[in-house]
C-alpha cells in the first residue's frame, strides 16, 4: 500500500523551537559622495582616517555579512577649499 503524503501544518512544524527576532540591521541614512579628482577622494579619506574603497558603514562595521552593501559617507569641509566658502 502506497504511503499518502499529508500537508503539513506549518504552526506544527514550529512547536518546541526557541523564540527568535531579527534586528533591523539596515542603514538608516544613505549618502552619496562625488569627487572632481583622485586627489579629491584621496584627501577626503585622509581626512575620516579610512581606506579609499566605493563603500563603507560610518562609523565602522559592526562585522554583519553583508553590512558593506550599503552606502555611508561623512563630508567634511577643509579650510581654504572650495567646498569651505561655498
Amino acid at each position: 500500500m502506497p504511503i499518502k503524503p499529508r500537508a503539513a501544518d506549518p504552526s506544527d512544524e514550529w512547536q518546541a523551537m526557541p523564540a527568535y527576532e531579527s534586528r533591523n540591521l539596515q542603514a538608516a541614512y544613505h549618502v552619496t559622495v562625488s569627487f572632481k579628482s583622485d586627489e579629491d577622494a584621496a584627501t577626503f579619506f585622509r581626512l575620516i582616517d579610512r581606506p579609499k574603497k566605493k563603500r563603507m558603514w560610518w562609523p565602522a562595521s559592526d562585522g554583519h555579512k553583508g553590512s558593506d552593501t550599503k552606502l555611508a559617507y561623512v563630508a567634511v569641509a577643509v579650510e581654504g577649499s572650495d567646498a569651505a566658502a561655498a
